[in-house]
């Protein structure tokens, strides 16, 4: 199942490389450098080493699966407050989605911003008291 993740984690990351260094002006591919740099072999090859060298420099797999778990977790509510974001400044009015929607989108938001909260909360009180991860 992990190996499963980390496959295609690779592909995942090595596009949304690409994309971050070509949106923050660190590296602007031509239109057949981008597709070279997606299909790069560098990051292919990068990011499972990184996950290889993590491996080896904690030797807690179980860790850092809760770790990883944790910082996904903690992007949840990124994701849903620039949904939030992006809904209300790019949607065009005649295809709006209803009411009820915009009310379940905030209701999502804050029920998982809590959530991510508390799990911050229990984290740093497991930390505190010695517990660990």
């Amino acid at each position: 199942m992990l190996f499963k993740t980390l496959y295609v984690a690779t592909a995942a990351n090595s596009r949304l490389t690409a994309d971050f260094l070509d949106l923050t002006g660190i590296w602007r591919p031509s239109g057949r450098g981008r597709v070279a740099s997606v299909r790069s072999r560098t990051f292919c090859i990068a990011y499972p080493l990184l996950a290889l060298g993590l491996f080896f420099a904690f030797r807690e797999p179980k860790s850092l699966v809760k770790i990883g778990g944790y910082a996904q977790g903690l992007m949840l509510p990124l994701i849903t407050g620039a949904t939030l974001f992006l809904r209300n400044r790019d949607t065009d009015r005649r295809v709006s989605p209803l009411f009820l929607t915009d009310i379940l989108v905030w209701l999502a938001f804050f029920a998982i911003s809590g959530v991510a909260a508390y799990s911050v909360f229990d984290l740093v009180n497991k930390l505190r008291m010695g517990n660990g991860l």
